[in-house]
């Protein structure tokens, strides 16, 4: 939190990021609306801004999954929804349960393969977005970062899931 004497500084948001979803459809990608990043503490040196994460070796935390009308919803506070992409292997958890699928990617374009998952019992808000999660994942057809936001989406170009990067540890 940024302490009184930063309150006059302007809030900075991430960049959005379009990709090419079909010869005819565009998707725009941008971060959670309402979401600016804080500025530096005083007596911190700001790092200068750098390139997105990657897709793969990066750990995105599920913050949005599509409703029962479709529209997306943020995950409730205290579910951990995970992805990370690795190799031809997407792993993580559904904020209940873990999984694993294959997946290809070319250029912008991600397929995601049936998953296998463990099968233990979960409270109703984490049943929830865990099969909204992995139906979605099932449907994606392509993907775009935009800072440290990851949108999936299907191929009429409609996110499907958002995810932030998970912060690095410390070294």
């Amino acid at each position: 939190p940024c302490p009184a004497t930063c309150e006059d500084r302007p809030a900075r948001t991430a960049p959005k990021a379009t990709i090419r979803t079909s010869a005819a459809r565009l998707a725009t990608i941008e971060p959670p609306k309402g979401d600016a990043m804080e500025p530096p503490q005083p007596n911190h040196v700001a790092d200068p801004p750098g390139p997105p994460p990657p897709l793969e070796g990066t750990e995105w935390r599920l913050s949005e999954f599509p409703g029962s009308e479709g529209a997306l919803l943020q995950v409730a506070e205290g579910i951990l929804a995970t992805a990370t992409f690795a190799g031809g292997t997407v792993a993580g958890t559904t904020g209940c349960n873990r999984f694993r699928a294959g997946y290809r990617l070319e250029a912008d374009r991600l397929a995601v393969e049936a998953a296998m998952m463990t099968m233990m019992a979960c409270e109703p808000d984490r049943t929830a977005v865990e099969r909204a999660f992995m139906a979605a994942l099932a449907a994606v057809a392509a993907f775009a970062v935009a800072g440290d936001t990851l949108g999936l989406v299907d191929a009429d170009g409609r996110v499907l899931l958002r995810f932030r990067a998970a912060a690095p540890l410390p070294l």
